[in-house]
C-alpha cells in the first residue's frame, strides 16, 4: 500500500489480483495458440472464439459482480480467457493441427506437481519472510523470487519434468566471434 492505500484497500486490490492471477496461464497460451491459426491464413476463427470470450465475460460479470463484488470482474475475465483457450485448443486439435506428444503428455503432470511444490515453497517463504524485521519490500520479492525458482527448478529436476542441464544449454548464450 506504500500509504497510498489504507490496510483494508491493500486486502481488496490482492483479492481482485488474485483472481487475477487465477486466469495468468489463459493469458499467455492464448498467444501461443492463435498463432497456430493465423500461421494457415485462419484469422476469422481466432476472432469468433474472441467474440465469445468477450460475450462470456460480459454475463459473467454480470453474474458475479453483486455477490463476488470487487472480485467478480477479475474472476470473470480470468474464466473467460480460460474459455478462449479451451476453444482453440479444442478446435486446433479438432483440425489436426494441435497434437501433444508422449514425452509431453509424461511430462506435464510432473511439471504441473512441480508447480504445486514451487507453490507450497512459496507460500511458506511469505510467511517466513513476513516473520522477518522489515526490511526494503524489493529484496524480500527478490528472495522470494529465486526460493521459487530454486523449488521449481529442484522439484522438476528431481520428479523427471526436465533435465537442468538440458535446459541450460538451451538458453545458453552463443559465444560472440572474436573481432579482429
Amino acid at each position: 500500500g506504500r500509504g497510498a492505500f489504507d490496510a483494508e484497500s491493500v486486502r481488496l486490490s490482492a483479492e481482485a489480483l488474485a483472481a487475477y492471477a487465477v486466469g495468468l496461464p489463459a493469458f499467455v497460451v492464448v498467444k501461443v495458440l492463435a498463432p497456430g491459426f493465423f500461421a494457415r491464413g485462419d484469422t476469422a476463427t481466432p476472432v469468433k472464439i474472441g467474440l465469445a470470450s468477450v460475450a462470456l465475460n460480459l454475463a459473467l460479470n454480470l453474474a458475479f459482480m453483486v455477490p463476488l463484488r470487487h472480485i467478480g470482474p477479475a474472476l470473470a475475465t480470468s474464466l473467460a480467457a480460460m474459455f478462449n483457450v479451451a476453444l482453440l485448443g479444442w478446435v486446433l486439435a479438432r483440425r489436426g493441427q494441435l497434437a501433444f506428444d508422449a514425452g509431453l503428455r509424461r511430462r506435464l503432470p510432473r511439471m504441473a506437481l512441480a508447480a504445486a511444490v514451487m507453490a507450497a515453497a512459496l507460500w511458506f517463504g511469505q510467511d517466513a519472510m513476513m516473520a522477518l524485521p522489515h526490511g526494503p519490500r524489493w529484496a524480500g520479492l527478490a528472495v522470494l523470487v529465486a526460493l521459487g525458482g530454486a523449488a521449481y527448478a529442484l522439484a522438476g529436476q528431481a520428479l523427471g519434468a526436465f533435465d537442468l542441464r538440458q535446459v541450460l544449454r538451451l538458453i545458453r548464450l552463443p559465444a560472440r566471434p572474436a573481432r579482429g
